[in-house]
């Protein structure tokens, strides 16, 4: 490791553990308040998931976007079976009389 990643690794502890400001820190070390910003949402668990932990999460969205739009579909043949069972067969399925 070298001093570069030693005085980040010191600089985020400073902030994550320690409670210290932003500004001081930053200041202290020498790098600017977006420098630091910068490491620490690197540092951040959720900056590092792996990739295929990104694509499972973007495959679960899509999913569920389908799900929704199933259940909306569903719900309309719900109704439309509904009406057609009640007997008004009026423009359910918009079949034409021959005849």
């Amino acid at each position: 490791m070298n001093i570069d990643e030693i005085l980040k690794k010191e600089a985020i502890k400073q902030v994550g553990e320690r409670g210290r400001l932003i500004a001081e820190v930053a200041n202290d070390f020498g790098i600017s308040n977006k420098q630091l910003y910068q490491w620490l949402r690197e540092s951040h668990p959720r900056h590092n998931a792996s990739k295929k932990e990104r694509q499972l999460s973007k495959e679960m969205a899509n999913l569920r976007s389908e799900i929704y739009a199933m259940s909306q579909q569903l719900a309309s043949l719900k109704q439309q079976l509904a009406k057609y069972s009640s007997g008004d067969k009026g423009d359910v399925f918009n079949f034409r009389q021959v005849g």
